[in-house]
């Protein structure tokens, strides 16, 4: 599926301060010169903890440990863009950036989303284990977004017990694995006299650990990076946008390429709450890249002077496809033999299947339409036999799809595999002539899947063995799942051979038992 990923809109500075801090007195209550009771505080400064392994992971808790575990299948992921695809849906949130990184001696995927209050979010995740190392946000206009996770007190509750101690608006929050591998909440928290300070709790009973004061001068810096990262929407932005398309333009930022030229990313909101990004040329006003992953897709957008209208092809698609868009893109596509704007419709289906519908944005024409077999139905085909897929093409018989699949091994053969889509069962197998030459090449192996007996390469020299009289060679094989011989069903591979003096055989084979069931001349 395709992601929302705005690349260089947003850059966040999650991950702490660096500035020299030096010890403060305690703060005042309001605007009194009396501290706040009962309280004790200590002067800011930056922490830093030794590296982790991954077997420290092991008797560590983690935030949303079982919840990515379930979304993954219980699966280690290596794969970042379904990661970020996983950490939005977790959070309800849209994804703005994702990459690699190193975090406590560990490599880290960063996943940069976007809550609907405005929160601009880094989630922290290890690679090797899938497992949350840290989620940091600078808080948008309000709290409103929830996050909450088994044996951990919520962000709700660590809100409430920071204000408790230091009444003031929560400007800042995280949750990480800090000293002696223990999960911390950290809030930074701004009082009415514009004092900044920072509340860290355990993750787990909500136990405050230390209220930390910083000097007027850092407070003033962390406020100015923070403006730095939520940059003021323009009128000339908002002017633009709008010949494209109506909303609520949520973020935008200002981004210069290596040719000098300067982009405005923006991120838009339509009234329905559906989000789209756009990429605007700041001189020539021209939209150069658009996406939508978050619906409904009930709005209008005009891409080209006289193009196509992204409603109108959104409803072809869907009623032509007989899918329900998920995502779309708008991009310039550009090669040796043609060049044209692309206007890219995705749908997944229920069986993580995805369709792809490429369209010419000004005139409409339909250049590419292709369905994507899931990620698990692809893993499971390297159980028959490795290899790219050159083609797939799925049906529906009366309910029970299947795929036709062409794979093309490493080698350079070529295989037609029927598979049904939910049990993954192999319908037929045929190896195929690749190259033209007539040819139909034998050595390369493939199973065939459940209780199999046999392989193809061990079918054929069984059924070589059985002809070795005649000395009969195998030029060709197949392979079906449901074959009636005598009236018993079995799942047969027929092994085609010929001898030197032109006789022709067939042998066929129980791939079951291994057994032969019987031969034709």
């Amino acid at each position: 599926m395709k992601k929302l990923i705005i690349s260089g809109l947003f850059v966040f500075c999650l991950f702490g301060c660096d500035e020299d801090e030096l010890m403060s007195d305690n703060p005042t209550d309001d605007n009194t010169d009396e501290p706040i009771e009962g309280t004790e505080f200590e002067a800011y400064e930056e922490e830093v903890f030794e590296d982790l392994t991954l077997t420290d992971f092991e008797e560590i808790n983690t935030p949303y440990e079982e919840e990515l575990s379930a979304l993954s299948g219980a699966r280690v992921l290596n794969n970042i863009d379904k990661l970020a695809e996983m950490i939005t849906q977790l959070f309800d949130a849209t994804l703005i950036e994702a990459y690699e990184d190193e975090a406590r001696g560990l490599s880290v995927y960063v996943i940069k989303v976007l809550f609907a209050d405005g929160t601009a979010v880094n989630v922290t995740v290890v690679q090797d284990i899938f497992e949350i190392l840290s989620i940091e946000a600078i808080v948008g206009s309000e709290i409103s977004d929830e996050v909450s996770t088994d044996g951990f007190i919520s962000l709700s509750d660590a809100i409430e017990a920071a204000k408790a101690q230091v009444d003031g608006d929560i400007v800042r929050w995280e949750i990480s694995i800090e000293e002696n591998n223990t999960l911390e909440y950290e809030l930074h928290v701004v009082s009415a006299d514009g004092t900044r300070y920072e509340v860290e709790l355990n993750g787990t009973d909500g136990e405050v650990l230390a209220i930390k004061v910083f000097e007027a001068e850092d407070a003033v810096l962390f406020e100015e990076e923070a403006a730095e990262e939520i940059p003021e929407v323009t009128s000339d932005i908002s002017d633009a946008v709008a010949n494209f398309i109506t909303g609520n333009v949520i973020f935008a930022d200002t981004e210069t390429d290596a040719a000098g030229t300067e982009y405005w990313n923006v991120l838009l909101q339509t009234s329905s709450e559906a989000l789209v990004s756009l990429k605007i040329n700041s001189a020539t006003l021209e939209l150069t890249e658009a996406e939508g992953t978050v619906g409904p897709f009930d709005y209008e957008m005009n891409f080209l002077e006289n193009g196509v209208s992204f409603s109108d092809q959104l409803a072809t698609v869907e009623g032509q496809m007989s899918v329900e868009v998920t995502s779309w893109t708008y991009t310039y596509i550009q090669n040796t033999e043609f060049s044209y704007w692309a206007l890219s419709f995705y749908a997944e289906d229920e069986a993580d299947n995805i369709t792809t519908v490429v369209i010419h944005a000004a005139s409409g024409e339909w250049v590419e339409s292709s369905t994507t077999p899931s990620e698990d139905f692809v893993e499971h085909l390297a159980t028959f036999i490795s290899g790219e897929i050159g083609y797939a093409y799925r049906y529906d018989n009366d309910g029970n799809p299947f795929w036709e699949i062409q794979i093309l091994t490493a080698s350079g053969e070529a295989f037609k595999l029927l598979v049904f889509e939910t049990t993954y069962e192999l319908l037929s197998a045929d190896p195929l002539d690749n190259d033209g030459d007539g040819i139909i090449t034998l050595d390369q192996e493939l199973s065939f899947g459940g209780s199999a007996a046999l392989t193809s390469t061990e079918a054929i020299t069984k059924a070589e063995e059985e002809l070795a009289d005649v000395d009969a060679e195998a030029y060709d094989w197949t392979y079906h799942h449901n074959v009636e011989v005598d009236n018993e069903s079995y799942r047969i591979v027929t092994i085609s051979l010929s001898d030197p003096n032109f006789g022709f055989y067939v042998v066929w084979i129980d791939v079951d038992t291994g057994d032969i069931v019987k031969t034709e001349s």
